[in-house]
């Protein structure tokens, strides 16, 4: 059996073999990282090799390298985790040498899948593939697939994990897990991500430190249970209203309040149509034994649970106190609905007849151009589109009737040899005052950091950060970039669907072990913006508690930096609440009453109008002559966290 979708190139370079594994299995998220697995094989010289891959999309992008060393008769694998700006395909591998020259290259490395933003990635490792129900929407992008991946092929790079939405991990293959794809499995759990783990063996679990850990119930044995109808409740139960669609996290439609084509009435439930499996409802299944920690009973009774939910950190996870690949739930004929669900794959698809609006391919901005056009530089100006007119219509008419016109006026008609370059290099020096007087200025450069905090222990805290900056520059130049953090990498700007990458060449990124060095191309009087995604533990720059009270919370807040927060907010019962600010080195503590606050939809949908206004005035070449909403640059970074929410 082929280990995902795979290319092997042997070049003309004898004892070299290249191998390249895309995506998940074959299946590459839209505006979202991936990883691209790579195998070499070297039985010839030694030599330092250099990978690298690069989209075919445009010529732009991003270009990722990777250095390698080669000995004689070594055989390495490791994981480059790649940002996917567009929704074509195209993607090339190269391996080359210290003196630039190819050894292997793989230059159309296809996908299995391009999902579409409003599906979740979904993968399991486990031993038997996990199946999903039948959709009748037959549309690229968005036929609902579940990756089944390797166990040498798990990335070991948190980035690499952060296109992936649900993870399905039986315990038994969990065992098998190295240190390395451990720890960027829990710092993806841990930011967000959704992890499902099966109980199979009882020594599964007391033979994996980090699973024994990790799970929220303390496994004491297992027993047949013949009593297990709770799982076909909680399958045909009534679905929650957000549960109804994935929201992406790096688009928002152009349209305010629009729901992505979802319609506002409730549609009939599918699940709620399964009817009971008798041949799995008499049969016996062999059900884990625990003592519940710090989880709740999502199927089953407190005294004898089937399925566990817990917290960890932003990311959740959730327990099979039996396994999915032993019978009688091997053939369960609700088995596909069960995964489906699971998963949180949007029920639309599965319905008899689909919401034929999902099909429909909606024109996104990315919150890239939000954070963008908050950092631009003010030192450019746009040309209103009224005056390029009047220089098109003012060049014509000279070089036209006028010229004509003046030399049969001088009888001199041979000299129009001679006055039209003159009119040429008159006009290309007025069109360039024109351009140095709006667009000339000085070096800048904007920074723009979005941190997610996840509490690890005391006074310890997983950083997981995005950096926005701008580079505007007054001549052609080559800027570089450099992150020592453990765990970084750097992309180009994401333009939304339908549009091609903003810069105008790729932006080379030299992949290290901790860190990355960079070069990014910005052009005479224009401004560029590139996108870094870093991970790393430190102390946390805030303590905040939140205590549940009878009438609302009380929150608590230290400031443990040296600068003062200021404008803080925070959202509770999905309403965004003001809290004020807070001193340097001080602490202070908020009552916040139920019914206080804006609600996410009613504040994210009331600053919609001036942030598509913006990203789309950012993205235009020339003025419209229109007046830009006003929208305070805090409010445009708040909106653009909380844009999957309020949808």
């Amino acid at each position: 059996m082929a280990l995902g979708l795979w290319t092997s190139s042997i070049g003309a370079w004898a004892g070299v073999r290249f191998d390249v594994f895309l995506g998940y299995d074959g299946l590459v998220p839209q505006a979202n990282w991936f990883p691209v697995v790579c195998e070499v094989h070297n039985d010839g010289p030694s030599f330092q090799a250099v990978v690298e891959v690069s989209s075919g999309q445009f010529g732009a992008g991003t270009r990722v390298r990777w250095p390698v060393e080669l000995p004689t008769g070594t055989a390495k694998r490791f994981a480059i985790p790649v940002f996917n700006l567009g929704q074509w395909g195209g993607w090339r591998a190269r391996l080359l040498d210290e003196h630039g020259r190819v050894r292997a290259e793989t230059p159309n490395l296809s996908v299995r899948q391009l999902v579409d933003p409003r599906l979740p990635v979904v993968a399991a490792l486990s031993r038997t593939p996990v199946t999903l129900p039948e959709t009748r929407l037959k549309q690229s992008g968005l036929t609902p697939l579940v990756a089944r991946l390797q166990l040498p092929l798990v990335p070991d790079n948190p980035l690499a994990w952060m296109g992936l939405d649900t993870l399905y991990l039986s315990s038994g293959q969990a065992l098998e897990l190295k240190v390395p794809q451990v720890n960027a499995l829990l710092a993806w759990l841990h930011a967000g991500g959704r992890l499902v783990v099966s109980i199979e063996q009882l020594g599964h679990v007391t033979g994996t430190q980090w699973l024994r850990a990790l799970l929220p119930c303390e496994v004491t044995g297992l027993e047949m249970v013949t009593n297990h109808q709770q799982l076909h409740q909680w399958l045909t139960n009534s679905l929650p209203a957000e549960g109804r669609l994935v929201a992406s996290l790096l688009c928002f439609s152009a349209t305010p309040g629009s729901s992505k084509g979802l319609p506002s009435a409730p549609l009939p439930n599918p699940y709620a149509k399964l009817q009971p499996d008798p041949a799995f409802e008499s049969a016996p299944l062999q059900v884990a034994s625990v003592r519940v920690a710090d989880a709740r009973v999502l199927a089953g009774s407190s005294t004898r649970p089937l399925m566990l939910g817990a917290r960890r950190g932003r990311g959740e996870l959730i327990v099979l106190l039996f396994s999915p690949e032993l019978e009688p739930f091997r053939s369960w004929v609700h088995r596909p609905w069960f995964w489906a669900r699971l998963a949180q794959f949007p029920v639309d698809l599965f319905r008899a007849e689909p919401n034929a609006s999902l099909a429909q391919v909606w024109n996104r901005f990315s919150t890239d151009g939000v954070f963008g056009a908050v950092l631009e530089t003010t030192q450019v100006r746009k040309l209103p589109i009224g005056w390029l007119v009047v220089l098109l219509v003012g060049y014509l008419m000279v070089i036209g009737p006028v010229d004509r016109w003046w030399l049969k006026k001088v009888r001199r008609e041979v000299w129009t040899w001679v006055t039209f370059p003159a009119y040429v290099v008159l006009f290309s020096g007025l069109i360039y005052l024109i351009g140095y007087k709006l667009r000339a200025g000085v070096t800048e450069y904007n920074e723009l950091h979005v941190v997610d905090l996840v509490p690890t222990g005391p006074q310890q805290a997983e950083w997981r950060g995005i950096t926005y900056a701008t580079i505007y520059s007054p001549v052609n130049a080559t800027y570089r970039l450099v992150s020592d953090l453990p765990v970084a990498s750097l992309r180009a700007e994401h333009a939304g669907s339908f549009a091609s990458p903003q810069n105008a060449e790729p932006v080379r990124v030299l992949q290290r072990t901790a860190g990355f060095s960079a070069e990014a191309f910005v052009g005479v009087w224009t401004s560029e913006m590139v996108v870094s995604h870093w991970w790393h533990r430190a102390e946390p720059p805030l303590a905040v508690r939140i205590k549940p009270l009878g009438d609302g919370w009380e929150v608590w807040v230290q400031n443990l930096g040296p600068q003062p927060v200021t404008r803080m907010k925070v959202v509770l019962a999905k309403a965004v609440v003001d809290l004020g600010d807070v001193p340097a080195g001080q602490e202070r503590t908020f009552r916040v009453a139920r019914g206080q606050g804006t609600s996410v939809w009613a504040f994210v949908n009331s600053k919609m109008p001036a942030l598509s206004q913006k990203v789309a005035l950012r993205r235009r070449a020339f003025a419209m002559g229109e007046t830009p909403l006003s929208l305070d640059p805090v409010e445009a970074v708040m909106t653009a966290s909380l844009v999957g929410l309020g949808q």
